[in-house]
């Protein structure tokens, strides 16, 4: 109860961010466009929402174990549940759907950014597509065996089944927060080298949308990196000793525990991110009042994506 308690407070103040974000919004008049950012900003509210849904059933069914009856449980054994535990698990299904949704989202942009600057080719243009749609199918295919094996109780192979999906995700966030870095390098060093002074607003812009990109892949690979390790230990655990308790605490509750708050983690950091790119519009306004490059690169640094 404890850590559901913490959980709802934290998915809490992610909405309550959230919340503020559409009054920010709503007050500079903001035109609504439906690009990675946005949609990340939207898979996190969702998620927050949810959240809070699951957990806020989770500290009831602990309260009121008189109404526990026994049901298909993981490892296709029967388990002692709650009678209302099929509503906890359909919004538990959808935050895992919207944490890797949005992660993947913001994935491709960076990838899309990095990779049109170097390749302006319309065949290296065509192989982004099909690998954008690639990542729209596997999206599909990754909410149908959310959906299956979280109904169906089926967790531990659920943790087998989503690893391709994580390790899509850390290498496209490594690779992107890469080329990203380079790619801002090479615009302030091209800049430099041609003697063009550039103005302290744009560079400003061009670091901090850097850095923005750095914190949120770091936060993002390392929390999934930690989501992993103890949904691996939750599922051998599973497997091998079902029953193992870590003093009077089962060892896969406290696995399990670990990865919630991970996913919670993330979609936090989901939500600041797109929460800085909104911010980051004006001071691109006022960094690129005066006359832009028609550079490849630097037209990419400025869309409404980033």
């Amino acid at each position: 109860i404890t850590s559901c308690v913490i959980q709802v407070i934290l998915a809490t103040i992610g909405l309550v961010l959230w919340l503020n974000d559409i009054n920010y919004l709503w007050k500079e008049k903001t035109r609504i466009r439906f690009n990675a950012k946005m949609l990340s900003w939207m898979y996190s509210a969702i998620g927050f929402l949810l959240f809070i849904v699951w957990r806020i059933n989770e500290i009831y069914s602990a309260s009121t174990p008189e109404k526990n009856t026994f049901f298909p449980g993981d490892s296709g054994h029967f388990e002692k549940a709650h009678e209302n535990v099929f509503l906890s698990r359909i919004p538990n299904a959808i935050i895992y759907i919207c944490t890797i949704n949005g992660l993947l989202v913001l994935g491709v942009l960076w990838i899309e950014v990095a990779y049109m600057s170097d390749h302006m080719i319309v065949d290296k243009q065509d192989a982004l597509i099909r690998f954008k749609r690639l990542v729209d199918v596997l999206q599909v295919i990754f909410a149908v065996i959310v959906l299956t094996c979280v109904i169906s109780a089926r967790y531990s192979l659920l943790v087998y089944l989503v690893m391709p999906w994580v390790f899509l995700i850390c290498i496209t966030y490594v690779y992107g927060k890469i080329k990203f870095s380079r790619i801002i390098q090479t615009v302030l060093d091209g800049m430099s080298k041609s003697g063009t002074e550039l103005p302290v607003a744009r560079m400003d812009y061009y670091k901090t949308i850097l850095g923005h990109v750095k914190i949120a892949a770091t936060l993002c690979t390392n929390i999934l990196v930690v989501a992993v390790v103890f949904a691996t230990t939750y599922a051998i655990q599973d497997a091998v000793l079902p029953n193992f308790l870590l003093g009077n605490f089962p060892i896969g509750m406290l696995s399990a525990e670990v990865v919630f708050t991970c996913v919670l983690l993330i979609l936090l950091v989901l939500g600041w991110y797109s929460r800085q790119s909104f911010y980051l519009d004006q001071k691109k306004i006022d960094a690129f009042s005066d006359t832009v490059t028609s550079k490849a690169n630097t037209d990419l640094l400025t869309t409404d994506a980033l």
